[in-house]
């Protein structure tokens, strides 16, 4: 019996697990068909998504390149208008500059017309009445001597009238030229006033200032010889002096006392220097 061919339920029964088996096999081909086409859904979903995020990484990176774009225009615009602004910077300071030296300039030629007369170059009246109490007092402190010199130009008027102004301002500016070469730097010349002059010498005693009068006189006379003017023939100047402390102590009365010798000088036949006498009772 052992070799006997398999019974008919046996067959059977081979027959209905081999059905089983294949029944499974399809539960299983149906499943994993299922899954396929699911995984196939969710990867065209993930690759939608990942293109979708491609894309918007894209859009983020050029509207980055164009922000950076931006801000490099905006760097170089930044740094043009600083560069502006520098050399604005720069010409501002220099018209600054400028303006203080003009206006150091200007404010030096106002003081400068304000105490010169602007013929002769010499000092005005105008600074002789500030000056001259300020260098008396000094002279007072200390008690040193000081001279004052007045001077006019000998017949001005005549000259005037026979060679015009013209020539008559250009003996002002020769005479004025020739007292500063004779005087010494710590002496001080002033215009009073048309022909007239005023000669402040500080620390200087009567018998220096008389010798200094005597060469401005002598310098003057001389003139045409310095010069190829023929109307300076002839021109001459009257001096008196006066000085502190012999004389006076006060502006006023050195001024009047010199004024009185130079007309001393004048009524003695001009051309000479004269020292005020303060003995002549007859002086005022």
């Amino acid at each position: 019996m052992e070799n006997d061919p398999c019974s008919e339920k046996q067959l059977l029964d081979c027959i209905y697990e081999l059905r089983q088996k294949i029944k499974t096999l399809k539960q299983e081909k149906a499943d994993l068909e299922i899954l396929l086409e699911i995984t196939t859904a969710h990867g065209d979903l993930v690759e939608a998504q990942l293109q979708k995020s491609y894309q918007q990484l894209k859009a983020e990176i050029h509207e980055r390149h164009l922000a950076q774009m931006k801000l490099q225009a905006s760097q170089e615009h930044l740094q043009s208008l600083v560069g502006l602004l520098r050399q604005e910077k720069n010409d501002l300071e220099l018209i600054l500059e400028t303006t203080i030296e003009h206006s150091n300039l200007v404010e030096e030629s106002l003081h400068y017309d304000s105490i010169h007369d602007s013929l002769t170059g010499l000092f005005n009246r105008r600074y002789l009445d500030t000056v001259f109490p300020q260098v008396l007092n000094s002279a007072q402190k200390v008690q040193e001597c000081l001279s004052i010199l007045m001077t006019d130009i000998d017949y001005f008027k005549d000259f005037n009238d026979k060679f015009g102004h013209k020539a008559g301002d250009i003996v002002l500016k020769l005479v004025s030229k020739t007292v500063q070469d004779v005087l010494r730097i710590s002496d001080m010349a002033y215009r009073y006033g048309g022909e007239e002059f005023v000669f402040i010498l500080p620390n200087t005693n009567l018998q220096i200032a008389q010798m200094i009068a005597e060469g401005i006189r002598l310098k003057v006379k001389n003139l045409q010889q310095e010069y190829s003017y023929n109307f300076l023939e002839g021109i001459t100047v009257s001096i008196g002096v006066a000085g502190f402390p012999d004389h006076g102590n006060s502006c006023d009365q050195l001024l009047q006392l010199a004024d009185i010798a130079l007309y001393q000088a004048k009524k003695q036949g001009r051309d000479r220097v004269i020292v005020v006498d303060t003995s002549n009772a007859n002086l005022f």
